[in-house]
């Protein structure tokens, strides 16, 4: 118990270096805790404008801004994420879900799972089925009501009468202030995994 109420400067010093690892080390454990990101890194500073809302005053809590840090959760199994969607499923016609002033979640990914890029946080606007049958690739959103097509048009995506040529099936993702998903760009060519 002197320890705590000790007048003596060493005591002191060293009663006030332990408080203030306690305080970082409770600090941590709510961010891991609440993440799920053990021992990584619980948040990422946003880097570019692409999540940036036109009509929103810049520092609006709620949006996504250049400098921003968001707090990162891990993700283990596609229905932790809640796309956009489309008039058929998804946020916008089931439940109204919102993060960041729009309907679905936002996602954090590297590119094509590459290490040596910086990291993306874009909308998860639908999950896109890949199949391949007797050298046929066809596509299917059922957010969007689209089955088994070969080509793509979703006017809200950008996509018009596309046949993209992913590989593997994952999520479309698009920044919030693009014109188009990044899957039709050099930022990340095939869906998100």
């Amino acid at each position: 118990m002197k320890f705590w109420k000790s007048e003596d400067s060493k005591i002191s010093i060293i009663r006030d270096v332990v408080v203030a690892l306690l305080a970082v080390f409770i600090i941590l454990m709510f961010l891991w805790g609440y993440t799920g990101q053990w021992f990584a890194a619980p948040m990422v500073a946003i880097e570019s404008g692409s999540m940036e809302h036109p009509n929103s005053p810049f520092g609006r809590l709620g949006t996504i801004d250049a400098g921003d840090m968001v707090l990162v959760q891990k993700v283990t199994k596609v229905s932790d994420v809640i796309p956009h969607g489309g008039t058929i499923k998804g946020a916008e016609a089931e439940n109204g879900w919102q993060t960041y002033s729009d309907y679905g979640d936002v996602i954090i990914y590297k590119p094509l799972g590459r290490t040596d890029v910086s990291q993306i946080i874009h909308r998860a606007m639908c999950w896109v089925d890949v199949y391949q049958t007797n050298g046929e690739t066809t596509y299917t959103i059922a957010d969007y009501g689209i089955y088994n097509q070969t080509s793509l048009t979703i006017e809200h995506l950008g996509l018009y009468n596309r046949n993209p040529g992913w590989s593997h099936s994952g999520y479309l993702t698009k920044g919030d202030n693009n014109e188009i998903i990044d899957q039709i760009t050099d930022i990340c060519p095939e869906p998100v995994q």
